[in-house]
């Protein structure tokens, strides 16, 4: 009788030990959890952008960020096409990776998707850049435009050449 009863009682203290152990690991796995979904997040930061003056409420304000010279004007991170109001416009990019940006707006005042140009292939539509306070001969390089967006995140005032 007393080896039924050691026998009885060794498995019901493993039956006892493996949920026991099943929770830990599932507390573990949860804990875990939120701390790689912590450090996600304080990664991620907003940009807030102030940009004008658009010239009319015509058409679209089309805005797009870039990460590396490689992209510049190709291949966006992010865009945002908003409709357009004549003066200053606000805008915010969220969950950017702290690093090297630039960014390109124009404002498409016929709706036609794409940025105008004359003859000579000068802007006809309102147009700008990150950190570029003036006019160029020809478009803008990465390092001409290219700003930091630090873990905090970030303002940045944009003017638009008309």
């Amino acid at each position: 009788m007393n080896t039924t009863n050691k026998t009885s009682r060794a498995s019901s203290n493993a039956s006892a030990f493996l949920p026991q152990r099943l929770r830990q690991f599932v507390q573990g796995l949860a804990i875990t959890t939120s701390l790689i979904a912590g450090v996600a997040s304080a990664q991620a930061a907003d940009l807030d952008l102030n940009i004008g003056p658009v010239a009319s409420a015509q058409g679209s304000l089309m805005v797009a960020i870039y990460d590396s010279a490689a992209n510049f004007r190709n291949v966006a991170v992010q865009q945002q096409q908003l409709a357009a109001t004549a003066g200053q416009m606000s805008l915010r990019f969220s969950n950017l990776v702290p690093g090297e940006y630039a960014i390109a707006i124009f404002h498409d005042s016929n709706g036609n998707g794409k940025l105008d140009t004359n003859l000579l292939g000068i802007p006809k539509e309102g147009y700008g850049f990150s950190n570029l306070t003036k006019s160029l001969m020809g478009p803008p390089t990465w390092d001409d435009v290219k700003f930091a967006v630090p873990a905090a995140g970030g303002k940045l005032d944009i003017n638009l050449n008309n």
